[in-house]
């Protein structure tokens, strides 16, 4: 076992999921930037925090003196590449000190990832979402079937045909090749569209549309994007309290 850094996504998708203590079973404990953390608002969300915290298995990291040019390496990466996901402070703050102590990053957000995978320079932080994590639960003597189904029912998530391909509960081979720039882009590209037909297709419109102008324009937007901070943003809220309204009108994560 060992360590790994999260963001608020993470905490509050796994505070909804039934097997969330399965995640001890491959770390011993878990960093949060103290910033990121201030997100959390929900009642469940705040429950097992406070759980975590009692037993210190989350530990909150005040925020660290900051190399500026680290900072600013990651948004121009993300700015010379527009086909990339914005990434928000919360996210950058965790994403940074997955780097600077070596361990993983829990996140459930693409652009993390998508940096790690697309940039030589973060290259070296290990980006792990919800799915990859219940893998890593199940090579410890769990049903990964199990695991994915119950997860998909408690947190509203789906989980596109490649992934499962790619964990191995649908036929097919994985692409484990270096692909370069230009493909990663084209790939994540078409992940995105896909992404967005399952969110309209699932999506509760009629919920969606007898929300108050703000609100509905936030769902949409998130419909459109599957952008949680952005459209948080807009609608007002934290990430947290956005999250419970996307449950409530039925759209999916889609990873």
């Amino acid at each position: 076992m060992g360590s790994a850094a999260i963001d608020t996504c993470f905490l509050i998708n796994w505070a909804r999921f039934s097997r969330r203590e399965e995640l001890e079973l491959v770390f011993d404990r878990l960093f949060m930037p103290e910033p990121t953390f201030s997100e959390v608002k929900s009642d469940v969300a705040l429950s097992l925090a406070s759980e975590w915290l009692s037993r210190r298995f989350l530990v909150l990291v005040p925020v660290m003196p900051t190399d500026e040019r680290e900072i600013e390496a990651v948004l121009k990466f993300v700015a010379d590449h527009p086909e990339l996901p914005s990434i928000d402070p919360p996210e950058l703050y965790a994403f940074l000190l997955a780097r600077r102590l070596g361990i993983p990053l829990l996140t459930d957000n693409k652009a993390p990832k998508r940096i790690s995978l697309a940039s030589e320079d973060f290259s070296s932080v290990l980006v792990l979402d919800s799915l990859d994590v219940l893998k890593l639960i199940a090579e410890k003597g769990h049903d990964i079937a199990e695991l994915v189904e119950r997860f998909m029912e408690d947190t509203g998530f789906k989980f596109s045909r490649k992934r499962l391909v790619e964990i191995g509960l649908l036929p097919g081979s994985s692409q484990r090749r270096k692909r370069s720039l230009e493909e990663l882009l084209e790939e994540w590209r078409r992940e995105d569209e896909e992404a967005r037909e399952i969110r309209r297709r699932e999506a509760d419109w009629a919920f969606i549309e007898s929300q108050p102008p703000r609100l509905r324009a936030a769902l949409k937007l998130y419909v459109e994007l599957g952008d949680l901070h952005l459209a948080a943003r807009i609608a007002g809220m934290t990430v947290d309290e956005f999250n419970e309204l996307r449950l409530k009108a039925r759209i999916p994560v889609v990873l």
